[in-house]
């Protein structure tokens, strides 16, 4: 394990050893968590060493980087995000692979509560560019259903209605038509 400062958490070295275990497995996996500061200091400090020798020792033996990888962090697929997703984003960057926001304190106990996060993985600060995703349309409950009924029913006797005034207009039509003729005649 790597020298991670004087703080116990006050917890035993086998406990504290898998809580930092866990939480670099945690910030590999979903590239932020929110903790207390401590323990983020604690969690940054073992995370960078196994970075930077996975950067290291992937430039001459891939498959030794992997195990020594996975002899630290204990989880396979923490260890194929490191080196498919995070190692090819940073393998650049010389240190510094974390970034502590400080938020506001927790409720229960008033410890100082953080974002500890991976630094190239921030929307906010990468800026990346969003490609435009079409939208799809969203399941029409039965409210939706009944309503887009009502609506096509008002518009078929809309247009029933526009057809039977057109109907009586050309009756009437031919009925004017016909008085005059008929009127025609007699004359």
């Amino acid at each position: 394990m790597a020298n991670v400062g004087k703080s116990t958490l006050g917890c035993k070295s086998a406990h504290r050893k898998r809580l930092l275990i866990h939480g670099s497995n945690a910030l590999i996996k979903h590239k932020s968590i929110f903790t207390t500061k401590v323990k983020a200091k604690m969690i940054a400090r073992y995370l960078a060493p196994i970075i930077t020798k996975a950067r290291k020792y992937v430039e001459r033996d891939f498959l030794h980087a992997k195990r020594r990888a996975s002899s630290l962090l204990g989880d396979k697929k923490s260890v194929q995000m490191l080196f498919n997703d995070i190692l090819p984003k940073i393998g650049d960057r010389r240190g510094g692979y974390t970034r502590i926001i400080t938020l506001e304190n927790r409720p229960g106990d008033d410890k100082t509560r953080v974002l500890l996060e991976l630094v190239d993985y921030n929307a906010l600060y990468t800026r990346e560019v969003k490609t435009k995703t079409t939208r799809r349309s969203r399941k029409k409950n039965k409210h939706d259903l009944e309503i887009a009924d009502l609506n096509k029913q008002a518009k078929k006797t809309e247009k029933n209605m526009t057809n039977t005034k057109e109907k009586l207009l050309n009756q009437e039509q031919k009925n004017t038509s016909q008085v005059k003729k008929s009127e025609q005649h007699r004359s």
